[in-house]
């Protein structure tokens, strides 16, 4: 869990274009836990959403290897949970 954590922080640090902040927010409801990492980067283009969690797409060129995001579902998949 706290290797797909700090993939989402490393992945927000990567979408801010200049310093802003990057949040991470952790809670529980009656059924589950979740974790949250947001920041204020420009979004992801819709024809790239659909590919975020499949191996070695990136978007990054040859600073990204394209598993750090599908390694964070499969984590999410193997506790029983999801990644949105």
């Amino acid at each position: 869990i706290e290797s797909a954590i700090v993939n989402l922080v490393v992945n927000a640090v990567d979408a801010v274009p200049s310093t802003g902040p990057i949040v991470v927010r952790t809670g529980t409801d009656e059924e589950r836990v979740w974790v949250e990492v947001s920041d204020h980067g420009p979004g992801i283009d819709p024809s790239v959403r659909d590919h975020l969690f499949e191996g070695f797409h990136t978007t990054k060129g040859d600073r990204g290897s394209g598993l750090g995001l599908p390694s964070v579902a499969e984590c999410a998949r193997s506790h029983g949970g999801d990644v949105r």
